[in-house]
């Protein structure tokens, strides 16, 4: 009996009716730090302080008098080595076999640990209330704002587990309708939109992103309108890094697209005369030419001596000046294509190369000449059109600001390079119009400048310019006054730099 009192990891004693120690074991001596011959003969108040000592003859008294156990916690410090311990102690009244009260017996049963861990539970369980109702509160301002709050599973055609009411604003359908109608949320995506946004989402998984955000796509309400959406959203995995679920912030921008497109269209409109202009100089004299030479044959051909080999060679100068007409209206034709959102593989030489070939008649009436320096291997999967729309409002800008100047004798320069640097492409067009007012500089890009501001050759041509730039080429655009020589000629302009990387 001795040794398994001594053996077990918590404390046992045994006190008379007065409270008087009788035994203790070895855990016991531990607390007190005396040693059992020690404790016997004395009482609580020779051991822990005055108010302790009558908190534990409390609970003994307590025992002897119902005769049951009497179960406390007490926190307690070990003055053997000043640990702080918190015990589970179970106090039940010894009698003797008349049935009188002879003493009490105490056990403590170490709780520390126990204690912490509860602790612990209830910190986590606050937390998590508070974060649930923190969740419900952030859920609610998606049910009630302008955007929409999806949960996709990460399964095919990612099947829907949660939508916020605001949907109906969105889709048209009510929550309710939304869920049960139980259709993949790829098939409310607008059919030439999939494969981008289907690319966009592989794009991330593999650059393992937590989150990402799609280039602006369209869907399909329940009344088959199609409306333009920002969709941002963050991949949520589990402990084993295995992507579980998508959760998307939704918005419709339909009308900042339909404000974009307006500018986009305007700034196209507002170049059409200038384009109309730059027909008229390339058909002029081909036309010229054809006139010619079809009242020449006329004429021969009334006074009988137009030979077969004349008649021949003139149709042949006819249609060679024709083909070229033609060529010029596909030019022209391509340019004002509605098609702005095709992407495809093209060369960037090439393409400024065209955007040059649609002004060089504006180019040549204003006696400016362009300076190329461009490399050819420069590969890009871009939209085109909207790039050439971006560069010929640069070149305009320039050619307005070389027609503003006064001095009659100065060489005009567009000078126009292509290189590759490091991860990125830059295209840099400079002028030599003695460079833009500091004052307006850095308000060039705003859309409707001022009067002062478009005679410093602002306007809405390089506000758009910078939105294709940015928003669809994903690249950066900056200007800033540059001071060169050139053919031995000291020279300032505006420098426009187009920073684009390689993998948009």
């Amino acid at each position: 009996m001795e040794n398994i009192l001594n053996t077990i990891p918590d404390m046992v004693w045994l006190k008379d009716k007065n409270g008087v120690y009788l035994r203790c074991n070895l855990e016991f001596e531990k607390f007190v730090d005396k040693k059992e011959s020690e404790i016997i003969g004395k009482t609580d108040y020779d051991f822990v302080d005055k108010k302790t000592a009558n908190r534990f003859i409390a609970n003994d008294k307590i025992a002897m008098e119902t005769k049951k156990i009497v179960r406390t916690k007490e926190s307690i410090t070990y003055k053997i080595n000043n640990q702080k311990i918190v015990f589970d102690t179970a106090k039940i009244s010894m009698e003797n076999i008349n049935g009188e009260i002879i003493g009490i017996l105490g056990i403590g049963h170490d709780i520390t640990q126990r204690e912490k861990k509860e602790e612990e539970l209830k910190k986590l369980n606050e937390l998590t209330l508070s974060l649930t109702k923190s969740q419900q509160a952030l859920l609610s301002l998606f049910d009630k704002g302008d955007s929409t709050l999806f949960k996709w599973k990460n399964k095919i055609n990612w099947p829907i587990e949660y939508v916020s009411l605001s949907i109906e604003k969105l889709f048209a359908y009510s929550r309710n309708e939304f869920i049960s109608a139980n259709i993949p949320y790829i098939n409310y995506i607008y059919k030439d939109d999939v494969e981008r946004v289907l690319k966009e989402v592989d794009s991330a998984i593999k650059e393992n992103k937590n989150y990402f955000q799609h280039e602006p796509y369209r869907i399909i309400t329940k009344d088959k309108k199609l409306k333009w959406v920002l969709d941002c959203t963050t991949i949520q995995k589990d402990e084993q890094g295995e992507i579980t679920h998508f959760i998307g912030n939704i918005t419709d921008i339909s009308e900042q697209i339909h404000n974009q497109e307006l500018l986009y269209h305007q700034s196209k409109i507002a170049s059409l005369g200038e384009m109309l202009g730059n027909i008229a100089h390339q058909w002029r004299q081909p036309l010229s030419i054809i006139s010619t030479i079809a009242t020449g044959a006329k004429l021969k051909k009334e006074l009988n001596i137009l030979n077969d080999k004349e008649f021949i060679d003139d149709m042949e100068k006819i249609n060679t000046h024709s083909q070229y007409l033609s060529s010029t209206i596909d030019d022209f034709r391509d340019f004002f294509s509605s098609n702005d959102y095709i992407k495809n593989q093209i060369n960037l030489s090439d393409s400024l190369k065209k955007a040059f070939s649609l002004i060089k008649d504006s180019y040549k009436s204003s006696n400016i000449k362009i300076i190329q320096n461009l490399d050819k291997n420069t590969s890009l999967f871009y939209n085109e059109n909207i790039f050439i729309q971006a560069i010929i409002n640069i070149l305009n800008n320039a050619k307005d600001a070389l027609n503003k100047i006064e001095n009659k004798h100065l060489e005009k320069y567009v000078f126009v390079s292509l290189k590759k640097e490091k991860d990125f492409y830059i295209i840099k067009i400079k002028d030599n119009a003695n460079g833009i007012n500091e004052d307006f500089i850095d308000k060039i890009f705003e859309p409707y400048s001022t009067t002062k501001h478009k005679e410093q050759g602002t306007g809405i041509g390089l506000y758009m310019s910078n939105q294709i730039i940015t928003k669809h080429l994903k690249s950066k655009i900056s200007v800033q006054n540059v001071e060169y020589t050139y053919l031995n000629k000291d020279y300032k302009g505006a420098e426009f730099c187009i920073t684009i990387p390689f993998n948009l």
